[in-house]
């Protein structure tokens, strides 16, 4: 959306317009292309991020994204009077549609966006999954001062001061799920679960029950050692959605249930995603080992090996299961490979061996 007025200050409106009209529109019948995609899409296009995107550049985007129609326009006037100027290009007949407006005061915003979802639904015959009463139920609840805040944070390179700017932003609307997982995400890539989950469980609350979020509030779960809540959050994750992280740390929350069972099916799975991936190597050899299959566990462990021979925790359970089996001059030398690669062998030898096992993240 093309800003068009002579304030910077209304700049947040390019994007905040956009944003609110695709969370508006989306139902069942209608998924719009997500910020998060778009940008992905722009960036794969070798587009610069965040400038005005030519005719020609948004079909190539819409293109990429299998996207049936492209939405674009322009905002004019002041605060008094803000008017928003819309067309609808269809993607493969390359039609275009007549202009689409919608104006009011700038207080007025929410409704005005409204007005305007429902007029480009109208004029591309998408408006059938609604009544004109049940879609202004949709209207944008949270205040302008609030999501001014939130445009303009996920608009910042600076992590601080994008944080900041979404603090402050969930500080004067407390429920607003989409900044409360911009937050909660910063926390968890920055591993500090306990202020990352405070902020997760509110994005929940809302409609942000997305395979990420569970992802991310399993794992801090995990991390503060609450198997139980690691459990019950990942298994919110549909199987397709499931990646090897998420694979890998519902293993380790089971494992450290004691359901060895379930624990070796999430890190077999796991490893048909990452086949290579140390740690999910290493949770499968120590799942091996607690259902008393050493020599399959040995296998796999000199195998992962070959691919990370730097590994210490890998060259610690290799050494662990060589001596139990009585061959001590290999187990030695593996377990003070284990040593020089910083393994505190003393430590890890007083735990169970379930407890050796190893989530993935939090952190970046």
């Amino acid at each position: 959306m093309e800003n068009g007025t002579a304030s910077a200050s209304l700049g947040w409106l390019s994007e905040g317009i956009a944003l609110s009209l695709s969370e508006q529109m989306a139902c069942h019948s209608i998924r719009p292309v997500s910020r998060e995609e778009r940008m992905g899409l722009i960036e794969s296009l070798d587009l610069p991020p965040g400038a005005l995107l030519s005719r020609a550049s948004m079909i190539k985007v819409a293109q990429k994204a299998t996207a049936d129609w492209v939405v674009f326009g322009r905002y004019t006037g002041r605060e008094n009077n803000i008017s928003i100027a819309v067309r609808i290009l269809n993607v493969r007949s390359l039609k275009l549609s007549g202009i689409i407006t919608a104006s009011g005061p700038i207080s007025a915003m929410p409704q005005i966006e409204n007005e305007l979802a429902w007029l480009i639904l109208k004029n591309s015959g998408l408006e059938k999954a609604f009544s004109r009463e049940s879609f202004a139920q949709h209207t944008r609840k949270i205040p302008n001062e609030a999501y001014s805040l939130f445009i303009q944070g996920l608009g910042q390179r600076n992590e601080k001061e994008r944080l900041q700017m979404l603090l402050k932003a969930v500080q004067i609307y407390r429920y607003f799920p989409a900044a409360q997982l911009e937050i909660g995400r910063y926390y968890f890539l920055h591993g500090e679960c306990k202020r990352a989950l405070s902020h997760l469980m509110l994005a929940a609350e809302g409609d942000m029950v997305t395979p990420a979020v569970s992802h991310m509030c399993g794992t801090c779960y995990l991390y503060t050692d609450q198997p139980d809540k690691a459990i019950e959050a990942f298994s919110r994750i549909e199987d397709a959605y499931r990646g090897y992280e998420t694979l890998n740390n519902l293993g380790v929350a089971y494992l450290l249930k004691g359901d060895v069972g379930q624990a070796l099916s999430n890190f077999q799975a796991a490893a048909d995603k990452a086949p290579s991936d140390a740690t999910v190597t290493l949770n499968r050899a120590i799942a091996l080992h607690l259902e008393g299959n050493d020599k399959l566990s040995i296998g796999l462990l000199e195998q992962g090996l070959k691919v990370h021979p730097r590994d210490g925790m890998l060259q610690f359970v290799l050494g662990y299961l060589l001596n139990g089996i009585g061959q001590r001059e290999k187990a030695s030398a593996a377990l003070e490979r284990a040593r020089k690669f910083g393994v505190s062998i003393d430590q890890l030898s007083m735990q169970a061996p379930g407890r050796w096992a190893r989530m993935i993240g939090p952190g970046k």
